[in-house]
């Protein structure tokens, strides 16, 4: 049998597809694609297996190679050099951040499907000549005859690309400095006796009604900590555009005042900020390293990788979250030390970059207590939240390893195993969904009254459509459910974006493409619609068990050709998960029908509470409190 593989966006005609089975890893599934049996059986021990093996690899190989040595720049005597290695994008290990990581999962998946489906020849389409001669290893080794079709090398992932990008971000970060110093937005938070800060990012990281703003992942534990008499502030970093800084000037400094916002970048002198931007001795430093490693092979598992590492390397080097870290690190550094009275700096985790920056620049303004709240729900594809214990700084003055905070909150059982088994339950508290105060007792709900206010047809049958943080994966989710609505007329669709991938106009695209009407773009807060639905069509996200916890089904799409950060691939049986067309029209039968397959399901749920959300009683904001106060962390 012959296996054909397509790893390109580009559309492909296949010759000759009914004898073969196809895979497609870019783009959506085909109606008529003739899957391989278990492909998606498959494609989960694929993930499996690189995420038991890849952290280990990845720390190993910084090691052997003196790849912690490279310095951002030399650092202070009290805490240090701080390594460039923690300010990059793979050092997360997150599939969303590496074009290596997801490499790496199509050539265990390919080598899965070889061996299943006892592949006679393999057709790969693509576009990418590195990868494609990793492929050539692979069937090599199994003496399997292929056939390579190579489309053109997307100019995005170009070296040039990433000069260029590296420089319009370099550019457009300045005009925003610059506009933050010289229109007065540092001067928005007078008061210097608070003893708390949160950091966040602004605005995407907000909701607002007028002027009244809350961060969406903190909850209600800023005003919980208010309480207990705490002062807090939000020192936040600035993701709008330069327009909204020059045009919403005053909407935006009366937030600031409002609400205790203060933006970071004010907190930059020039030097600062070419500093961060410029950074001459880090190329310097990186690239005498490079040469003098390049030379050398590198394996992962029988396959050697090194043209696609050292191309993610460099990638890396020129990536804009280098220069974001360093002017945040340095900002954290400066506002720290002109409040020494802060005492506790709340941020939330997933181990990310940034974080680390903050806990680097809050170091060296002096002692404070760094506490780390869990954002994400919990996935083990996120290979961040399973870091090696070896790689994490644990005391301070150590810039070669991970900067951790002091102490973590957790919420749902397979988080707060894997922080323990990482840091000890000394320093990670079991508080339960601090992000979701309101998960364990939704308010009443009147279904009727929402239908009618928003002018929505009676009689119709919704689904709500949630989509992710990842574009392609997204648009592929849109176009399914558009493809509903030519299933049944009956079918109303409520459509909420990710708060970081707004998909307005390709909505109306695919909607006008459709010539269907009968859906609604939503910017309401999402359990109404979850409440109004009793369907939820959903990529890889939280909001999957933001449905379960008002009694709404999630039909959760998963994408063959990612290794998707899905916290729903951890509880796979409390959820239909969907590849294809007919899968997706399978699984909606099933939920109207409420089928055996349905019930199970359901059955699961308090399953999946426990793993993902628990304890959900309403009472994380105390138990925190209690874990940090007894500590003295508070």
């Amino acid at each position: 049998m012959r296996l054909i593989v397509i790893a390109c966006d580009k559309p492909v005609a296949v010759a000759d597809g009914s004898g073969a089975w196809t895979v497609r890893l870019a783009g959506a599934a085909l109606s008529d694609d003739r899957q391989p049996p278990n492909l998606s059986l498959l494609a989960d021990e694929a993930a499996r297996e690189v995420r038991e093996t890849f952290p280990a690899w990845l720390w190993q190989w910084c090691r052997t190679h003196s790849a912690l040595d490279v310095q951002v720049w030399p650092g202070p005597k009290d805490t240090g050099p701080v390594s460039w290695w923690w300010y990059t994008p793979i050092s997360e290990k997150s599939p969303l951040r590496s074009a290596f990581i997801r490499e790496l999962y199509w050539l265990a998946l390919l080598k899965k499907l070889i061996r299943q489906l006892h592949v006679e020849t393999l057709e790969w389409h693509g576009d990418d000549p590195l990868l494609a001669a990793a492929v050539r290893q692979v069937a090599d080794q199994q003496r399997l005859p292929i056939l390579v079709h190579l489309s053109g090398f997307p100019w995005r992932r170009r070296i040039s690309a990433r000069w260029v990008r590296r420089i319009l971000y370099s550019l457009g970060h300045g005009l925003r400095w610059a506009l933050i110093k010289w229109l007065g937005y540092g001067k928005t938070l007078k008061d210097s006796r608070h003893d708390t800060a949160f950091f966040t990012l602004y605005p995407s990281l907000w909701e607002f009604k007028e002027h009244n703003g809350t961060a969406r992942m903190y909850g209600s534990l800023p005003q919980f900590l208010t309480k207990q008499g705490h002062s807090a502030f939000y020192p936040v970093a600035y993701q709008g555009t330069a327009r909204a800084l020059l045009f919403q000037r005053r909407l935006l400094l009366q937030r600031c005042r409002d609400n205790r916002i203060l933006f970071l970048e004010s907190q930059l002198s020039l030097a600062d900020w070419l500093r961060a931007h410029i950074m001459p001795g880090f190329m310097f430093r990186y690239l005498p390293w490079r040469r003098a490693h390049r030379k050398h092979t590198i394996f992962y598992g029988e396959i050697d990788v090194a043209r696609l590492w050292w191309r993610e390397l460099d990638a890396n080097a020129l990536s804009p979250e280098i220069p974001f870290d360093v002017a945040l690190s340095n900002a954290f550094t400066h506002l720290l030390s002109q409040r020494p009275g802060v005492k506790t700096l709340f941020h939330h985790f997933e181990y990310q970059p940034m974080e680390r920056a903050l806990i680097n620049g809050a170091r060296q303004a002096g002692p404070i207590r760094i506490v780390g709240l869990q954002a994400g729900m919990f996935t083990s594809n996120q290979m961040g939240f399973i870091f090696p214990a070896e790689e994490a700084q644990i005391t301070d003055g150590n810039g070669y390893r991970a900067p951790v905070p002091d102490y973590l909150a957790a919420y749902g059982e397979l988080p707060y195993r894997a922080f323990t088994e990482r840091l000890t339950d000394r320093r990670v508290c079991w508080s339960g969904p601090i992000r979701y105060p309101a998960f364990s007792s939704q308010p009443e709900f009147d279904r009727d009254a929402f239908i009618q206010a928003h002018r929505l047809p009676q009689d119709a049958r919704f689904i709500t459509v949630t989509t992710s943080i990842v574009r392609e994966e997204s648009l592929a989710l849109l176009q399914a459910a558009f493809q509903i609505l030519a299933w049944d007329s009956t079918v109303y669709l409520l459509i909420k974006f990710h708060y970081h991938t707004p998909l307005f106009k390709e909505a109306t695209q695919l909607a006008r493409r459709s010539r269907m009407d009968r859906y609604r773009i939503f910017d309401t807060d999402l359990v109404s619609l979850l409440q109004t639905a009793p369907l939820m069509l959903c990529a890889g996200s939280s909001t999957a068990m933001e449905a379960i916890g008002v009694g709404c089904m999630p039909l959760v799409y998963r994408p063959i050709g990612e290794m998707p950060c899905n916290p729903m691939l951890d509880i796979p049986e409390s959820v239909f998960f969907w590849n294809t067309p007919g899968e997706l029209q399978q699984a909606i039968n099933s939920c109207l029908e409420k089928d055996r397959a349905y019930t199970q399901r359901r059955e699961r749920w308090p399953q999946a509470i426990t793993a993902q959300m628990s304890p959900s009683d309403g009472s994380a904001n105390a138990r925190l409190y209690e874990f940090l106060h007894v500590r003295s962390a508070l």
